[in-house]
C-alpha cells in the first residue's frame, strides 16, 4: 500500500523554495518529482502520449495518479534557482525550446535552451500554491497552454496571461515512492 502525504510533503517542498531553498547541483530538491498545472483549465504538463522518445512534444492532459502517464507529469528541477533544466521522470529527458516555438523532450545537455527561468508571480494565502511564468533562457519566450491535448508553445511572456502562469502544489513524490 502507498500512502501519499498529500499535505506535509507539498508544503515542505514549497516553504523550501519560499524560504530560497530552492534546488542546485547537489541539493535535496534534486530528488522531488513535482506536478504543474496551468492556472486557467487545470491541466497537466505532460509529454504527448507518455513518449520516452526523443522530440516527444509537451502538451496539456488531465492529471494522472498512476501509471506511465502519471511519470511523464512529473517533473524534476536541476540547476541553480531561479533557472533550471525540467528532467522528466518517465523518460530521463530533459525539456528543451531550441526552435522558439514547441516545447520537446530531449537528452539532457545542459545547453541553454534546456534552461527555464521559473518566474515568480504569487502564491495562496498559505503558500502552498506557487505561480510560476517558465521563461526559456535561450528563447525569453514563455511556455503556454491552451487546451486539452494541445501542445505547449512558447510565447511573449505576460504575467497577466492566465495560459502562462503554472502552479506547483498539487502533488510532490520523493524519489523512493514505488511505482
Amino acid at each position: 500500500m502507498r500512502i501519499r502525504l498529500r499535505f506535509i510533503v507539498p508544503l515542505l517542498g514549497t516553504m523550501a523554495l519560499l524560504f530560497g531553498l530552492a534546488p542546485s547541483a547537489s541539493a535535496d530538491m534534486e530528488q522531488w518529482w513535482l506536478k504543474y498545472k496551468e492556472s486557467g483549465n487545470y491541466l497537466c504538463l505532460t509529454i504527448s502520449g507518455a513518449s520516452t522518445a526523443d522530440n516527444a512534444l509537451l502538451v496539456e492532459s488531465t492529471c494522472a495518479y498512476s501509471g506511465n502517464t502519471q511519470a511523464a507529469q512529473e517533473i524534476r528541477l536541476l540547476g541553480n534557482n531561479p533557472t533550471y533544466m525540467m528532467n522528466i521522470r518517465r523518460s530521463n529527458k530533459c525539456l528543451d525550446g531550441y526552435d522558439g516555438w514547441y516545447v520537446r523532450q530531449l537528452p539532457c545537455t545542459g545547453g541553454t535552451s534546456q534552461y527555464w527561468h521559473l518566474d515568480f508571480i504569487s502564491s495562496d494565502q498559505y503558500g502552498g500554491n506557487r505561480h510560476y511564468l517558465f521563461r526559456n533562457a535561450q528563447t525569453n519566450l514563455c511556455m503556454t497552454g491552451s487546451s486539452l491535448g494541445a501542445y505547449v508553445l512558447q510565447t511573449t511572456c505576460s504575467i497577466t496571461d492566465i495560459k502562462q502562469n503554472w502552479w506547483q502544489g498539487l502533488e510532490v513524490l520523493p524519489p523512493w515512492d514505488p511505482r
